[in-house]
């Protein structure tokens, strides 16, 4: 079998001195430290409770997880020893969802009353997703997910509210990056957070400690099993980092896209500040005009440039740009100064409306296309055309019969553009129809391609007389 679907087990207890007595794998020495570290007694009063311990640590270096057992041995004499029985679990295991369908710790632990013989023989624990164990858990552990989960800080509580069953199952909802870090001890002395070895566990059971039960209950979508919110944060939670509070921000927000409460949701992301991609893609998608707000806009615009055209339609990028450009227009002529691919849909709305300044960059970057040129504001300033390179849209513009008219001529260079055989007599003709005030670059142009000038057009010229003498004094 895949030594990536073996779970190994290791023991370990008293014989002259706090040691390994067996294991079902060659151990690296480091890892054998750490084992034989936090297999030791957790503390003095351990032993007058004579309880068990159970922890679930990491070992991120060697790619396993632990669960171990940890009780007093009161068949020695000698003061403060114990047993402790650990599981090793490969984090390829903890990637299946339910875990504790396929591997139930309980049935593997070695029963504390059974432990004499320091010979006893370890095998690896075969793991098989038919191997399927009847967990039913119907206990709604909704407030204590909310109040582990809450913080990225320690959490301690009470030993008689939950057991360490309680703890797998809530460890089973996380998603694997997020299993594989969480720690806990289901055992701690009075003054566990003044202890150093204690302050590194995520969740501590303790016997003294005093609730506050006054917790908002965010966590009550989770608990009794809901597929879609399971599915929700094990696609979104495997880029975020280990901290436990993630588990929060995830569900907050699946609640609010599950409400479409799209005002809410978009303020709670802006100040959580490390959303996921998928999840601001995932919102994106199912945005529609009518869902723009104010804040809504705000965040989109905040992540405009990871949102490609996919995740969101050209009608909602629309509504955004004319919201933005009512409220703060700075702030939308700063969005399409940093080159998103969005700069044409989130502006066409409002673009007779923007700086030329702003239309003519978003023209010579190709932001828009030649056809997109209607607005009579833009094709007759000046500005537009002495900073615009885009040869395409001249011709375009120059082709229209429509639109030529309402070109600036004297503003644009002759040489600046590359004008085609098939565009010089649209071209021409608006040379002509502003003879009388051309100036003399263009003026030398018509001479440079004095071979387009024919009679006919003289003829169509006639009432013209300044172009009537240029034309024949060429001729001539």
């Amino acid at each position: 079998m895949n030594s990536s679907n073996l779970i190994h087990q290791t023991l370990h207890g008293y014989s002259n001195g706090h040691k390994l007595l067996a294991s079902s794998i060659e151990l690296d020495h480091n890892i054998k430290n750490i084992l034989l570290r936090e297999s030791d007694s957790p503390g003095q009063e351990f032993h007058q409770d004579n309880n068990i311990c159970y922890s679930g640590y990491p070992l991120i270096d060697f790619g396993y997880y632990v669960l171990s057992k940890t009780w007093v041995a009161k068949e020695i004499e000698r003061p403060g020893c114990v047993w402790s029985h650990s599981l090793l679990i490969p984090f390829t295991i903890l990637a299946h969802k339910n875990l504790l369908t396929y591997f139930n710790p309980y049935e593997h632990f070695i029963d504390k009353d059974i432990v004499s013989d320091l010979s006893i023989n370890l095998e690896p624990i075969p793991f098989k997703i038919t191997n399927a164990n009847n967990i039913n858990n119907t206990k709604d552990l909704s407030l204590a997910f909310s109040h582990i989960f809450s913080a990225r800080e320690q959490a301690i509580m009470s030993s008689n509210r939950i057991s360490v069953f309680d703890i797998l199952v809530m460890w089973e909802k996380l998603w694997p990056k997020l299993r594989r870090s969480f720690s806990f001890k289901t055992w701690s002395p009075k003054n566990s957070t003044s202890r150093p070895y204690y302050q590194k566990y995520d969740l501590l059971l303790n016997d003294d400690v005093l609730e506050n039960i006054q917790i908002n209950n965010w966590a009550k979508y989770i608990f009794p099993e809901h597929d879609d919110v399971n599915n929700f944060m094990w696609k979104h939670g495997a880029s975020l980092d280990q901290n436990k509070a993630n588990v929060y921000y995830l569900l907050t927000c699946w609640s609010m896209l599950k409400g479409k409460q799209f005002d809410e949701l978009s303020i709670f992301i802006l100040k959580w500040k490390k959303a996921p991609i998928s999840l601001i893609k995932e919102i994106s998608k199912v945005l529609t005009p009518s869902d723009i707000t104010k804040s809504v806009a705000y965040f989109i615009s905040t992540y405009i440039l990871i949102i490609k055209s996919e995740d969101i339609s050209n009608e909602t990028l629309n509504e955004i740009g004319s919201l933005l450009f009512s409220i703060d227009p700075r702030f939308l002529i700063k969005i399409l100064d940093s080159n998103t691919e969005h700069s044409k849909n989130i502006s066409i709305n409002k673009i007779k409306d923007l700086p030329i300044e702003i239309v003519s960059k978003l023209y010579n970057e190709g932001k828009y296309l030649d056809i997109d040129i209607c607005e009579p504001k833009i094709i007759s300033n000046a500005y537009f055309w002495e900073h615009n390179d885009n040869n395409s849209i001249f011709e375009v513009i120059i082709k229209n019969k429509n639109l030529k008219s309402l070109i600036p001529i004297n503003s644009i260079s002759p040489s600046k553009y590359f004008i085609d055989n098939t565009s010089k007599p649209e071209l021409l003709e608006v040379l002509c129809d502003s003879f009388d005030n051309l100036n003399q670059h263009w003026k030398s142009y018509l001479v440079e391609n004095q071979a387009l000038l024919s009679f006919k057009l003289l003829h169509q010229n006639e009432n013209n007389t300044k172009l009537g003498y240029f034309i024949i004094s060429k001729f001539n």
